[in-house]
């Protein structure tokens, strides 16, 4: 977290991970969960961490994940030799992936418009490189009218995770970074809408009646074709 417009992190909490469990993915069913293998994966221990501000505000909270490459000058009786590591990178594609529910809204679904799927942020570490990405967490709105002679609004939200940029650097020897992911609070908020038009309205048009007369007469002829 920054605070009084910093460009440096001033306080600094430590996120605790464990394996992934059914109850941490609510809108998966239990067979998506397993084809998508997020048993083997690890979420946060603590999942209320909250986000706030942005970029020129005064206080900024924000998720930083970090991939550091084995520390081999400062450990040596731990870490291989830098030449060793960049081996054992390149021969077993050592790779970095993030899974979440992303959330698609199609309008033209009557009972339920709002769909989730599994979806990730994935990369490759090349030992040579430093890789920087931002994203947002954008909120979302969706207020449905559910009936078709009178009014009826429903409303849902949700959250997404919206890519800003990826950037490649070169490999520091100092701080041995090898990815940072970013996570922002957006601040950014969609609102979908859909509503019906009533038989009411319809009526209360100037030719109503008409448009009425020419429904029914539509109707019966698709009936008897």
């Amino acid at each position: 977290m920054t605070t009084d417009n910093s460009t440096e992190t001033n306080i600094l909490d430590k996120i605790e991970m464990i394996h992934c469990r059914y109850e941490d993915f609510l809108k998966l069913t239990v067979k998506q969960f397993d084809r998508a293998q997020l048993g083997n994966t690890f979420c946060l221990k603590n999942s209320s961490y909250s986000l706030k501000g942005l970029w020129g505000e005064n206080e900024i909270r924000y998720i930083n994940v970090v991939v550091e490459m084995c520390a081999y000058d400062k450990r040596p009786d731990y870490c291989l030799f830098k030449d060793e590591i960049n081996i054992w990178i390149g021969s077993t594609g050592a790779n970095f992936n993030i899974c979440y529910i992303h959330y698609a809204v199609d309008l033209k679904i009557f009972t339920n418009p709002i769909k989730p799927f599994v979806d990730n942020v994935y990369s490759y570490f090349d030992s040579d490189k430093y890789i920087v990405g931002e994203y947002f967490i954008t909120n979302s709105n969706v207020k449905l009218d559910c009936e078709i002679i009178f009014e009826d609004f429903r409303e849902q939200s949700f959250s997404n995770l919206l890519k800003i940029q990826v950037n490649s650097l070169d490999f520091d020897d100092n701080d041995k970074k090898l990815m940072s992911l970013i996570i922002y609070s957006g601040n950014i908020t969609d609102t979908f809408f859909r509503k019906y038009i009533k038989i009411a309205e319809i009526i209360a048009s100037a030719d109503g009646l008409y448009k009425i007369f020419q429904i029914v007469f539509e109707f019966i002829i698709v009936i008897f074709l």
